[in-house]
């Protein structure tokens, strides 16, 4: 059974159309890459999964749940992750700080137990908790999300990021 599902999804930007009649299926444990030239719709396939937009036709289903038009806060606390774009994180906050914002969903000792993972494969973050933050794609992992959603993964900046998820995954974090 798919942990994710797509079927003919239609996502406007206004009147235009930004993607017509994609479908996918994503199964748990694997990795899946959208392919596709700067404006065929890459990002909003990736914001229709997430919440961050409504489509107008299709469904989208998680984990046997149909979660079409859901808000992003809901989709999250079902174990989501979206990685947007550009590597967003709230610049002012510490690492540590904007990496508690990724455990939003979550209280007590887990949230402890999984920042101590984050930085067990992530030493780098470690040694930079307290300074204002950069990067975190890592965010995803305190919030302990069952799908993530990254675009640009492929980027020569994200390689480390590539390689640290090529261990949690063989680990079986995800």
């Amino acid at each position: 059974m798919a942990l994710l599902n797509l079927r003919n999804i239609e996502t406007y930007y206004g009147p235009i159309m930004a993607i017509r009649g994609v479908s996918l299926e994503v199964n748990e444990g694997s990795i899946v890459t959208i392919l596709g030239a700067n404006g065929a719709g890459k990002t909003t396939v990736l914001k229709t999964i997430s919440g961050a937009m409504d489509p107008q036709k299709g469904s989208v289903t998680f984990d046997d749940a149909d979660i079409t038009g859901w808000d992003p806060d809901k989709v999250a606390r079902l174990g989501i992750g979206h990685v947007p774009e550009g590597r967003e994180v709230f610049p002012f906050l510490s690492v540590e700080e904007n990496l508690s914002m990724g455990a939003f969903t979550r209280t007590g000792s887990v949230v402890k137990r999984d920042l101590e993972m984050v930085y067990e494969y992530f030493p780098t973050l470690a040694d930079r908790k307290k300074l204002e933050a950069e990067d975190l794609i890592t965010i995803n992992f305190v919030h302990n999300s069952k799908l993530i959603s990254n675009l640009k993964a492929t980027t020569r900046a994200n390689r480390d990021y590539r390689m640290s998820l090529d261990i949690l995954c063989r680990k079986g974090r995800f």
